[in-house]
């Protein structure tokens, strides 16, 4: 199947090969997930129109908002940011309980200058969340803002939380080493 083979070569990082399959396949091979694979290939090779027409056109009747969130990530770099951010804000609405589609669209705020709105968004986030993750994203969200005090909080809430769970104490662990240095650089107490 030329689908799954194009698949491969994009995994292997052939995209050239890739392009060259995805371009053979017909019309009805191209489902959503293979407009995805063709725009991300298409952004590999500097063919912007092209890329972001097949990444609309793979979300266009998609009811998941994991298509939604990957879409704004697309569009973010793509250079897109103010589209990106409504795909985001898409994504939270059709998915209120997944904490990436919080965490994407709050840095796409934070990134566009919206700093306002990133603070509304963490206050929402903190409602919508599944309870048992909200401390790992708030404080993700708070490192984002740059809110280095509320981050730590919520990064040990998180670490007492799932001490069993390795990405969130490395996560957790590599957040405090850089404070603490960011701390020391500064002159401030520990």
């Amino acid at each position: 199947h030329l689908g799954q083979y194009a698949r491969l070569l994009y995994v292997r990082g052939e995209y050239k090969d890739a392009r060259e399959i995805f371009a053979q396949l017909s019309a009805n091979e191209v489902s959503g997930p293979m407009k995805m694979l063709g725009s991300e290939l298409e952004l590999r090779q500097g063919n912007l129109p092209a890329s972001i027409e097949l990444a609309a056109a793979s979300v266009a009747s998609s009811k998941n908002p994991i298509d939604f969130l990957w879409y704004g990530e697309f569009l973010h770099r793509a250079g897109r940011r103010v589209e990106a951010e409504k795909q985001f804000r898409i994504a939270v609405t059709m998915g209120p309980a997944i904490p990436e589609a919080w965490l994407a669209l709050i840095r796409q705020q934070l990134n566009n200058g919206n700093r306002t709105q990133a603070r509304d968004a963490i206050r929402s986030a903190r409602s919508y969340g599944p309870e048992a993750r909200v401390p790992y994203l708030l404080a993700q969200c708070y490192e984002s803002l740059e809110d280095f005090a509320r981050a730590e909080q919520y990064y040990v809430a998180a670490t007492v939380m799932h001490p069993e769970d390795f990405t969130v104490t490395a996560r957790a662990a590599a957040f405090l080493l850089v404070e603490q240095r960011r701390r020391a650089a500064l002159g401030l107490p520990d």
